[in-house]
Protein backbone atom coordinates (compact mmCIF):
# COMPACT_ATOMS: atom_id res chain seq x y z
CA UNK A 1 0.00 0.00 0.00
CA UNK A 2 3.10 1.90 0.07
CA UNK A 3 2.33 3.28 -3.50
CA UNK A 4 -1.06 4.94 -3.28
CA UNK A 5 -0.47 7.92 -4.12
CA UNK A 6 -2.87 11.65 -4.79
CA UNK A 7 -4.33 12.64 -8.26
CA UNK A 8 -2.55 15.98 -8.00
CA UNK A 9 0.59 13.93 -7.74
CA UNK A 10 -0.50 11.70 -10.95
CA UNK A 11 -0.87 14.28 -12.60
CA UNK A 12 2.25 16.37 -11.72
CA UNK A 13 3.79 13.04 -12.59
CA UNK A 14 2.29 12.95 -16.09
CA UNK A 15 2.10 16.34 -17.29
CA UNK A 16 4.37 18.05 -15.11
CA UNK A 17 3.97 20.41 -12.00
CA UNK A 18 1.83 23.34 -11.98
CA UNK A 19 3.32 26.60 -13.67
CA UNK A 20 4.34 24.63 -16.31
CA UNK A 21 2.87 25.30 -19.90
CA UNK A 22 1.83 21.60 -20.69
CA UNK A 23 0.45 21.71 -17.34
CA UNK A 24 -1.13 24.72 -17.20
CA UNK A 25 -2.79 24.40 -20.76
CA UNK A 26 -4.37 20.92 -19.97
CA UNK A 27 -5.63 22.87 -16.80
CA UNK A 28 -7.20 25.56 -19.08
CA UNK A 29 -8.78 23.15 -21.52
CA UNK A 30 -10.40 21.05 -18.25
CA UNK A 31 -11.85 24.14 -16.99
CA UNK A 32 -13.24 25.10 -20.44
CA UNK A 33 -14.62 21.61 -20.95
CA UNK A 34 -16.24 21.61 -17.35
CA UNK A 35 -17.95 24.39 -17.70
CA UNK A 36 -19.44 23.88 -21.43
CA UNK A 37 -20.58 20.30 -20.23
CA UNK A 38 -22.27 22.29 -16.95
CA UNK A 39 -23.87 24.45 -19.52
CA UNK A 40 -24.88 21.49 -21.89
CA UNK A 41 -26.28 20.36 -18.54
CA UNK A 42 -28.34 22.99 -17.63
CA UNK A 43 -30.44 23.41 -21.05
CA UNK A 44 -30.94 19.97 -21.09
CA UNK A 45 -32.48 20.23 -17.97
CA UNK A 46 -34.21 23.96 -19.04
CA UNK A 47 -35.31 21.96 -21.73
CA UNK A 48 -36.68 19.20 -19.74
CA UNK A 49 -38.27 20.90 -17.30
CA UNK A 50 -40.15 23.10 -19.77
CA UNK A 51 -42.31 20.56 -21.42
Amino acid sequence: MKDIRTWDEVKDEVYGKIGTPYRDQLERESQVFVKRLLSRLARVEAKTNKN
